[in-house]
């Protein structure tokens, strides 16, 4: 080997190690955190939104006519592949919450995994990979890594990630076009922010809009629209003007402003504010950065960026009626978060075309913010751990109640549902019935005073 391909082999060497280095800190360890955190928090009892699925589960167990039930909105979303795979799932694990919950991990480390493709695609620096990876596992997103049905959120990112990879690729065959509509409409019927993904798809098709592909995208998702739209009867157990947001724009914009800054939080109310009103100022320069919106490098990223600020609109427009609550709810952290990485990724592509005599300005200020953000993201992280083991010990008390049901009174049957702790006995009957959830595996559970000092 001579002087030149020894060069090269050090190179691609030093290139692979870089990768495997970027790929373990960015999705390795955060996937392993977050595993951790289920197994150290996840508890197997039904919780809030859970409990609208048991008549789903005795309808499907006892033979009736449950794919009505499967088909029906859940306020504005129609959650059609969420419930086909809880019935698929608990036809083995008899509705076990916690499979869900890890469930949950693995779609956000696919989500993961998918920005990592988008960056390979678009060739943008793979360090982007690392605060990205934290970001998308953080124990930030705790709702929706202890509540089972909450993994809806995560599918349909991971639906509309996998969309973006299929409709960037410079080649755009009929398999990645057929697929990328398969993932347009998973993702519409997983979470209603998933319909987001058909104006998102037009808006990467634009280079192609001669195209009949286009045309043929366009009569598709007014298909799927009046497939959605079929069938709705309203939202229920929300105020009837819960859509009436310009009755409180104030609320709405706060709101937006909560869930857009949920993941640097720390799941306090002003300081989620604050890095919500930051991060769109952060916005404002980073396309002043790198204004080429469709250049094929960064439409992607623009088009991820969209995303996560209507989806974050969306839900601003539909819960602002008691936007407090939503604001500290952490659910929305997964939609919102999405955001943020596409910054990330915005700015890292748009530094390499600055000036060299202003570059290196540049990146001191990225640096800056990409520690503080760093920083704020570590604290509310934390806070998640902190959440994760109160809200452990809140759900063992729960599960001893719901095992109990019959006798527990009605404010601890409320622990697991707030809106009435008599739906709870009602339908804790059918989980008994059919040796459902915490029923199953009442034996081979450890008892509350044994785990909570675990915990200790």
């Amino acid at each position: 080997m001579n002087g030149h391909d020894a060069t090269n082999q050090e190179g691609r060497d030093a290139s692979r190690t870089w990768v495997a280095l970027v790929l373990t800190i960015g999705i390795l360890l955060p996937v392993a955190l977050a595993v951790t955190y289920v197994h150290r928090f996840g508890v197997n009892v039904p919780e809030n939104d859970d409990w609208f699925f048991i008549p789903t589960l005795e309808a499907f167990y006892s033979g009736k006519a449950w794919l009505p039930l499967v088909l029906q909105h859940y306020t504005e979303h129609r959650v059609i592949i969420p419930k086909l795979l809880i019935l698929g799932f608990s036809a083995f694990n008899h509705f076990d919450l916690k499979f869900e919950m890890y469930f949950s991990v693995l779609l956000m480390a696919l989500c993961a995994l998918l920005i990592w493709r988008l960056i390979r695609i678009t060739a943008t620096p793979p360090w982007v990979v690392i605060p990205a990876g934290v970001l998308l596992l953080s124990p930030a997103q705790a709702e929706n890594l202890l509540n089972g049905w909450q993994f809806c959120m995560p599918l349909a990112n991971a639906f509309l990630l996998g969309m973006l990879v299929l409709l960037s690729r410079r080649s755009l065959t009929i398999g990645r076009y057929v697929a990328a509509i398969a993932c347009a409409i998973g993702a519409t019927f997983s979470f209603a922010a998933g319909t987001l993904a058909w104006p998102l798809g037009l808006f990467l098709l634009f280079d192609r809009m001669k195209s009949p592909r286009v045309f043929i995208w366009i009569g598709v998702s007014v298909l799927v629209a009046v497939l959605y739209r079929w069938g709705y009867q309203g939202a229920r157990d929300v105020p009837p003007d819960y859509l009436s947001f310009w009755h409180h724009p104030a609320a709405a914009a706060k709101l937006s402003l909560a869930i857009i800054g949920s993941n640097f939080g720390g799941y306090q109310l002003a300081t989620a504010i604050a890095t919500g009103a930051a991060t769109l100022l952060l916005l404002c320069g980073i396309v002043l950065l790198e204004p080429r919106v469709f250049h094929p490098r960064t439409r992607p990223w623009y088009a991820l960026l969209l995303y996560g600020l209507l989806a974050t609109a969306l839900v601003s427009l539909g819960r602002s009626f008691e936007w407090q609550a939503f604001a500290l709810s952490s659910r929305y952290a997964t939609l919102s978060v999405l955001a943020p990485v596409s910054c990330v990724a915005l700015a890292a592509i748009g530094i390499g075309r600055i000036k060299p005599a202003y570059r290196q300005l540049s990146i001191a200020v990225c640096a800056i913010v990409l520690l503080f953000a760093g920083v704020q993201s570590i604290r509310t992280g934390l806070a998640g751990w902190r959440l994760g083991s109160a809200v452990f010990q809140e759900r063992l008390i729960a599960r001893s109640c719901l095992l109990d049901f019959r006798n527990a009174p009605e404010a601890c049957l409320k622990r697991m549902f707030a809106n009435g702790g008599e739906i709870v006995r009602r339908e804790a009957a059918v989980l008994e019935k059919y040796d459902l959830s915490p029923f199953h595996d009442r034996d081979s559970q450890p008892n509350s005073a044994s785990r909570v000092n675990e915990i200790r």
